[in-house]
């Protein structure tokens, strides 16, 4: 999940919110990409069941934004810039 979350940083940066004050990061990007090889390697290390029930979690998780999240943007999973950090 921390891997997911990595990624998910590096790639929220892409769009919108890449100058907006509350979503900076010090030392941008080092500790996404500092983060992914350490668990990259903490993943060879793993056993494959334990590998398999995290990959069954995270795809019901991918299932779940797919069909039900997504499909809804207006009312579901809303993500706003707080008030004291708006330019």
């Amino acid at each position: 999940m921390y891997l997911l979350v990595a990624v998910a940083a590096l790639l929220s940066r892409r769009g919108d919110h890449r100058h907006t004050h509350a979503w900076r990061m010090p030392l941008w990007p080092v500790v996404p990409v500092l983060l992914i090889a350490v668990l990259a390697y903490i993943l060879t290390q793993q056993e494959t069941v334990y590998l398999l029930w995290t990959g069954g979690i995270t795809l019901a998780a991918s299932l779940y934004w797919a069909f039900y999240l997504r499909p809804r943007p207006g009312t579901r999973w809303l993500v706003s810039v707080p008030e004291d950090a708006r330019d």
